[in-house]
């Protein structure tokens, strides 16, 4: 689990500035399922991010990484919720947030970010294929 604390502008004008945390997840369940999809699961995804040569084909799988691992957590630490109980994903609501567009900014000027978000928000067992793809991504770029 990564908490990430956000510093962002809302849509208000003029625009407000907010910190805020979010929460990002994968847990081994979802990777194993990951695991399973025709497109080669999350393996195959870290291996298309290091070999990329696209800087588009790159963005495109670092969001579905970072769309995926979104969430609430609940105040206990118990739960952590990526589909409300009305059926909207997080994933949707957070994609429209302001803070998804100032953390997408953050990663792709600061390399070292980049690398150090996704290894946290795997479980850490996956840190070191993680480090190794995203660092290979960017020596490629």
């Amino acid at each position: 689990m990564l908490k990430q604390e956000i510093v962002y502008q809302d849509f208000n004008v003029p625009p407000q500035t907010h910190t805020e945390n979010f929460y990002f997840n994968l847990t081994e369940r979802e990777i194993a399922k990951m695991e399973t999809m025709p497109s080669g699961g999350l393996s195959m995804l870290l291996q298309r991010i290091a070999e990329s040569q696209d800087l588009n084909q790159m963005i495109e799988h670092v969001e579905e990484i970072v769309l995926s691992a979104v969430g609430v957590r609940s105040d206990d630490g118990k739960s952590f919720v990526k589909v409300w109980p009305d059926g909207r994903r997080v994933r949707d609501w957070f994609e429209q947030h302001a803070a998804y567009h100032t953390l997408f900014m953050k990663m792709w000027s600061d390399d070292q970010f980049l690398v150090k978000w996704m290894a946290g928000t795997f479980p850490s067992e996956y840190a070191p294929q993680v480090e190794k793809a995203a660092n290979e991504a960017i020596a490629q770029m």
